[in-house]
């Protein structure tokens, strides 16, 4: 076999977010699944019972599927999504300052036509002219 052998269990010693016990429990783990270790050795390894070492184990390969499934192309979007309790929020906060805008323009639209309509006519003015009334008019050629 050409290149360099599998590191394998090996390759836990290299991740960083993970603690010491993390890191050994996984080890021993991966190395049943290579066959390297029989089922008693990891459960007295890891001091667990059979049944725990099977739960284990699940835990362990479904959060390998878990993360290998494929995901959408691309990058993910950068936008944090907001609870939805505080999108209920902003939605009632928006129909409140919609409802307030309205009467504002209502209270407007009154103020401006209102003067008018209460306004009443203004008296005929008097003028100190004298009045046509007893005149004669000629009529026009």
């Amino acid at each position: 076999m050409r290149g360099r052998r599998p590191a394998g269990p090996d390759y836990v010693d290299q991740l960083s977010d993970c603690d010491d016990e993390t890191k050994r429990r996984l080890k021993v783990i991966m190395q049943t699944l290579r066959g390297e270790l029989r089922l008693k050795e990891a459960c007295v390894i890891l001091r667990v019972s059979p049944q725990r070492f099977h739960q284990l184990r699940e835990q362990a390969l479904r959060g390998a599927a878990l993360a290998l499934q494929p995901r959408p192309k691309g990058r993910p979007p950068n936008r944090p999504s907001a609870p939805p309790q505080q999108v209920e929020q902003l939605q009632q906060e928006l129909a409140d300052t919609r409802v307030e805008l309205r009467a504002a323009q209502t209270r407007a639209e009154i103020a401006t036509v209102l003067p008018r309509v209460l306004q009443t006519p203004p008296p005929p003015p008097e003028s100190s002219a004298p009045s046509c009334e007893g005149k004669k008019t000629r009529p026009r050629r």
